[in-house]
């Protein structure tokens, strides 16, 4: 994890609420996974295949100190990224997410699909809350447009 760049920040386009990362992750994985179906044909050794969607996604792994007296800060910011991973009941799905990390992911929305943590630091006194959260986190690509190469080649 680095201080030393840019802040970074996950912003909920819903509510307009924000949270400033600690620190600015030092690797953030971009998967870009196509889905096609095999498409048997008789007397073929090998079948055709037809492209049938894709799917982009972001895993980065973040790292929360808690820094106020009552250690409520690091579980806090964890669990905020948790709860924008839920529906908020019945009532609404996920709130798109904007990442905004420099020039890098300006054109682009998520969801949040996992905000798995880890806990540790632990401290009596603090009522045993810890004092550093690590938390994976995986965002989803969503839009409304049918991307085309053109389109994804001059994104950032």
């Amino acid at each position: 994890m680095s201080k030393t760049a840019a802040p970074v920040f996950i912003v909920n386009l819903e509510t307009k609420e924000y949270i400033k990362l600690h620190f600015v992750p030092l690797e953030v994985q971009w998967e870009a996974k196509s889905n096609v179906a095999a498409i048997a044909s008789i007397a073929r050794n090998n079948p055709f295949y037809h492209f049938t969607g894709g799917e982009d996604t972001i895993n980065l792994d973040l790292d929360w100190h808690a820094y106020d007296v009552d250690r409520q800060s690091a579980i806090g910011a964890a669990n905020t990224l948790k709860a924008w991973s839920r529906n908020d009941g019945y009532k609404k799905g996920l709130p798109r997410i904007k990442l905004i990390f420099g020039e890098i992911f300006r054109d682009h929305v998520f969801i949040i699909t996992g905000a798995n943590y880890r806990m540790s630091l632990f401290q009596r006194q603090k009522g045993m809350r810890p004092a550093q959260v690590t938390q994976s986190l995986t965002l989803k690509k969503v839009t409304m447009l049918n991307e085309t190469r053109k389109i994804i080649l001059n994104s950032r």
